[in-house]
């Protein structure tokens, strides 16, 4: 019995342990910018001190044509073939994070940067810019997750920053879907066992 409180100990330490650090969902609010009104948004969009406080707010996913909830964006097709997206998201001990992952649910293109730096990008073109296209289709309903690493990002514990600019594949495409979400947990230390199992009695 006297070994109980160690063990519950033990437990509780573990579950601390397992606690992720960054968790930004699916369905997260975000600012955002119809490709139609960025013709001349500066190329420093994406990063961190970029003034995106007169942008409206939806939820994701943001789409058309395809999905429910978020928001729609109807006026997409025949209009504008991009949308970029500003939100946040907190990590906490950041030098404890060795990988992080980002799903990505999407139809049909897209670029991430985390505080301003391109963390993943999946069919976009070379050169993004407001009117450009993802160069092939795509199609959403399953996420698609890519591993990477925290050390060719700038963490930093509290707010950091998330710029995403979505791709359509034409100006008549049909159909339009983007949602996102960001998940790491601390890498835990691997111990080796040097004292071995002992019993009591």
């Amino acid at each position: 019995a006297k070994y109980i409180p160690f063990i519950l100990l033990c437990i509780l330490t573990i579950s601390q342990e397992l606690f992720a650090q960054i968790e930004f969902t699916y369905q997260s609010e975000y600012s955002y910018l119809k490709g139609r009104d960025a013709s001349s948004i500066p190329a420093t969009w994406m990063n961190p001190g970029f003034d995106y406080s007169a942008w409206p707010k939806g939820k994701a996913p943001f789409r058309y044509g395809n999905g429910t909830g978020g928001t729609e964006i109807a006026d997409m097709q025949n209009s504008y073939t991009t949308i970029y997206l500003r939100s946040t998201f907190i990590c906490s001990e950041k030098d404890q994070i060795k990988e992080i992952t980002i799903t990505t649910d999407y139809d049909d293109g897209f670029i991430i940067w985390i505080n301003g730096l391109i963390a993943v990008r999946d069919n976009a073109p070379a050169t993004p810019l407001w009117n450009s296209t993802a160069p092939l289709n795509h199609e959403s309903g399953t996420g698609v997750t890519f591993t990477v690493s925290a050390g060719s990002l700038n963490l930093v514990d509290g707010i950091n920053y998330i710029a995403v600019q979505g791709f359509n594949v034409s100006l008549t495409s049909t159909d339009f879907y983007l949602d996102v979400e960001i998940h790491a947990e601390k890498n835990l230390p691997q111990l080796s066992d040097t004292a071995g199992i002992e019993f009591s009695v």
